[in-house]
């Protein structure tokens, strides 16, 4: 079911051809004949005729999309939402977001398979068609603590760029005069599982407890 491929064009015949071949049939054609000559299923014009004539004007969509769960706006919002969270350092797993799928449909009283209900979250193969569709990947974040995620933000930034601009303005330093200092090291936090995150994002952070444990830090200088 994950890799599945049509093996027929059923369910993908466009509107105005169904029209057209339904025309043909009013206007005295057999259904077998005009299922013939439009290359479409007798069975399904035959539905598709019974259909119009009960109720004039009644849509035709593809048959794959009755068993879709969430509705196009639905399942955005879904996704959005997924996005939102790991840009706020809070990335849900695979599993927690298929739980918060099923929540997600229960809450808004969609229908679910039978098996999300007995597994109380979505399946594997729902999983992997919304991944493709939203566009997430799955990536093992970078550690954050919580101090580092609530210093990082735009006024932080802009402040820190405003100090620079007024020293560099008052004491005129040379490029011979500046440098660059930055640290790193390694310390005992817990490592983060991976996460669902857009795809094609080159960062991906997630808030941990403060650094605990024995911590070497390597400083490095460099001038400009």
């Amino acid at each position: 079911m994950r890799n599945y491929k049509r093996k027929t064009n059923r369910g993908q015949t466009p509107r105005d051809v169904m029209e057209r071949a339904a025309d043909a049939v009013a206007g005295g054609k057999s259904v077998r004949s005009a299922a013939k000559d439009f290359a479409i299923d007798r069975m399904m014009l035959k539905r598709y005729i019974e259909r119009r004539d009960g109720q004039q004007g009644t849509a035709y969509a593809p048959v794959a999309l009755r068993h879709q769960v969430f509705s196009p706006d639905m399942e955005t919002d879904l996704g959005d939402h997924v996005k939102q969270l790991s840009d706020m350092f809070h990335g849900l797993s695979v599993n927690r977001c298929c739980t918060l799928a099923y929540e997600f449909a229960k809450r808004n009283n969609v229908d679910v398979p039978a098996s999300w209900d007995r597994e109380k979250k979505a399946g594997q193969d729902w999983w992997l068609g919304f991944k493709k569709r939203q566009n997430l990947a799955i990536r093992h974040p970078e550690a954050t603590s919580l101090g580092r995620a609530t210093a990082f933000n735009r006024p932080v930034v802009d402040k820190f760029f405003d100090n620079l601009a007024r020293v560099m303005d008052k004491y005129k330093f040379s490029p011979s005069e500046i440098y660059n200092t930055d640290e790193t090291g390694r310390t005992t936090v817990q490592k983060p599982a991976a996460v669902v995150t857009e795809k094609g994002k080159k960062q991906v952070g997630a808030i941990t407890s403060a650094e605990r444990g024995e911590l070497v830090t390597v400083v490095y200088t460099v001038s400009a």
